[in-house]
């Protein structure tokens, strides 16, 4: 092959590669990869150029962890913003794990830019193990599907508490929490709480004393000094300061609370394989020109040294 042939074809890969590897960082990706949750491999579909579904997105707020109990209903939800420039039709959430615990008839369409709350069931059966559940959902809309996961937490806990609102602002967590004393006797009650982190360290412990000579449902509004600029996922923890095994939990998120939703015909986890790719054409396309230049060299050699 002439070395201004392969020159050439080494050039427009390298080009080629550039350009693909840019588009991923802009999350437009030349093609689509479809992954394997159970066996987190990637397997190639299909290469297009520039498929219009391919500017679709959109955002999920942090369902974070669903606490529940066997046999109880609980309706949960979720805010999706369509992030992308084309308007979503016919959008419904749809179970893709759990199916019979999940569900939802809502069906809704989402403009560019807009939001949308959609709501669903989380309805457990009766005599389910008390475990932790990955549950995955499906926004599925005439343009495309997108993926949202989530756990559901199927818990014996303390009955007495529910929490209402977790908040922080300036390192301080603001907890609303309510405490139904009809099955407690005496004058105050001690609720232990503590908080850990993603990595399960704990970070924070205290004591919220309180009366109980109430009839009715007490309201507990406590602040919590985290000390420290928090970021990422927590869990809380209540129980009463005597038995700290029988425990109610609730996970919440700090900081930036949106997680990204990608069109599945799209790179639906990471973008390893796409990267790999391009990365591969690059290397090609540099192989050729240096395979040019070093025929180039030898012909200047045989033409001085004939």
């Amino acid at each position: 092959m002439k070395k201004g042939v392969l020159n050439l074809i080494g050039i427009l890969l390298i080009f080629l590669g550039v350009v693909g590897i840019l588009l991923i960082l802009n999350g437009k990706i030349v093609g689509y990869a479809t992954s394997n949750a159970l066996s987190n491999t990637f397997k190639i579909t299909s290469w297009t150029t520039f498929n219009k579904t391919l500017s679709n997105r959109v955002e999920f707020s942090e369902i974070g962890e669903v606490i529940t109990r066997e046999g109880k209903k609980k309706t949960i939800d979720l805010n999706i913003e369509n992030t992308g420039d084309k308007f979503l039709n016919n959008c419904k959430l749809m179970p893709k794990k759990l199916e019979s615990w999940i569900y939802s008839s809502q069906i809704e369409g989402i403009a560019a830019g807009e939001k949308t709350t959609f709501s669903f069931d989380v309805n457990v059966p009766e005599e389910t193990e008390q475990i932790d559940y990955q549950a995955k959902l499906e926004l599925n809309c005439d343009e495309g599907s997108f993926l949202k996961e989530f756990t559901i937490s199927v818990i014996n806990g303390f009955e007495a508490i529910e929490i209402k609102e977790i908040k922080e602002k300036n390192k301080i967590l603001n907890v609303s929490y309510t405490f139904d004393n009809k099955d407690f006797i005496g004058e105050s009650v001690l609720v232990e709480i503590w908080i850990k982190n993603s990595d399960n360290v704990e970070v924070k412990r205290m004591i919220d004393i309180f009366p109980i000579n109430e009839d009715k449902l007490i309201e507990r509004n406590i602040l919590i000094n985290l000390k420290e600029q928090p970021t990422g996922i927590y869990v809380i923890y209540f129980a009463l300061s005597s038995d700290l095994n029988d425990y109610l939990k609730k996970s919440f998120v700090i900081g930036k609370s949106l997680t990204t939703g990608d069109v599945i015909f799209k790179v639906a986890k990471g973008k390893g394989i796409p990267y790999i790719i391009f990365l591969i054409i690059i290397g090609l396309g540099v192989f050729f020109v240096f395979k040019s230049h070093r025929e180039s060299l030898q012909k200047e050699h045989e033409t001085e040294h004939p």
